[in-house]
């Protein structure tokens, strides 16, 4: 076998006196010619007899440099295999698949879900369902209506097609203007108060009427507009004899400065068409507290305030 690294590590050679061949100082006998090596001490040049540790000259250690070639031969192997390593890592880094810098990978493949709660421009609910988000001012907003059928602890909401309004327990019913979209993937569900208050999830809250009024103020004093600013620019109108540019229903191109993307979600009314968004805030009315809810209509300019009994609206959560 051939010492390839002895130039690198500089291993002690000695030489055949019969064939002039080199063989590692260690080697008893040589590796070209079979001449047996007498064994000389490296310090008083003594010859050694037999198999001594030290020399019975002057004591000096004879395994020394095999201990110190064995010392060399696990560097060396160590060397070898951090090499190795090495290699095998550069390899499997260069081996991952990475993204093209034009590619945007879609947000609702996330598994780990507080990681798109943690993205300004979205919010998933515990059904998995993602939603644009919007800030305006100091705010974020959903731009979009929750569509969950599950609270913010995973528990399933009743859902309802038709029958009474219950708001002793949590449920949800399809929305009303348009048949089509039953599934709530475009307007939303519309839910009872008491499933309201628990559909946000973590990091989300149902908004207060404090919250939603400071909503409709940042947009009087930037856009010069209160409920025209969050209407959507699609399917508002106004009763035909309106004329008012600034009411939701007309001028429509105008709408939705703020990107708060409000659709016209309940049935006709006042001769337009509108929308109601539940709060967290009650006030008293018919003999007790009542939540509160903020209502855009087409033939208005501002938001309205009303409090109902038993009825059904649509949530918007704000971050927290």
């Amino acid at each position: 076998m051939s010492y390839f690294c002895q130039s690198k590590f500089q291993f002690t050679m000695k030489n055949c006196p019969l064939c002039q061949a080199d063989n590692p100082d260690e080697a008893k006998f040589c590796k070209e010619c079979g001449n047996k090596f007498e064994q000389i001490c490296p310090q008083c040049k003594a010859v050694i007899i037999g198999e001594s540790k030290f020399c019975m000259q002057c004591g000096a250690s004879l395994v020394q440099k095999k201990s110190t070639h064995r010392k060399r031969i696990t560097l060396m192997i160590c060397a070898l295999l951090t090499v190795i390593v090495i290699g095998l890592t550069i390899a499997l880094i260069l081996s991952i698949k990475k993204v093209p810098e034009n590619q945007t990978e879609n947000p609702i493949e996330e598994t780990v879900l507080p990681v798109v709660n943690n993205d300004p421009n979205y919010m998933v609910d515990m059904d998995g369902n993602i939603y644009h988000t919007v800030q305006i001012g100091s705010q974020v907003w959903m731009k979009e209506n929750m569509r969950t059928k599950k609270d913010k602890n995973g528990k399933n909401l009743t859902h309802h097609t038709v029958g009474s309004i219950d708001d002793g327990y949590a449920g949800y019913w399809p929305p009303v203007t348009n048949s089509k979209y039953t599934d709530g993937s475009k307007y939303g569900y519309r839910y009872n108060h008491a499933a309201a208050e628990i559909i946000c999830p973590k990091g989300w809250h149902l908004p207060s009427k404090t919250e939603f009024e400071l909503l409709l103020q940042f947009c009087a004093d930037h856009y010069h507009t209160r409920g025209k600013a969050l209407a959507d620019t699609t399917e508002w109108y106004a009763p035909y004899d309106s004329n008012n540019p600034n009411c939701i229903g007309n001028n429509i191109h105008a709408n939705n400065q703020s990107g708060f993307s409000a659709l016209p979600t309940c049935e006709p009314v006042f001769g337009g068409v509108g929308t109601r968004f539940w709060t967290s805030s009650y006030q008293n009315w018919h003999g007790g507290p009542k939540p509160i809810r903020m209502c855009l209509y087409g033939a208005g300019t501002d938001a309205v305030w009303e409090s109902c009994i038993v009825d059904l609206s649509y949530v918007r959560c704000i971050r927290d």
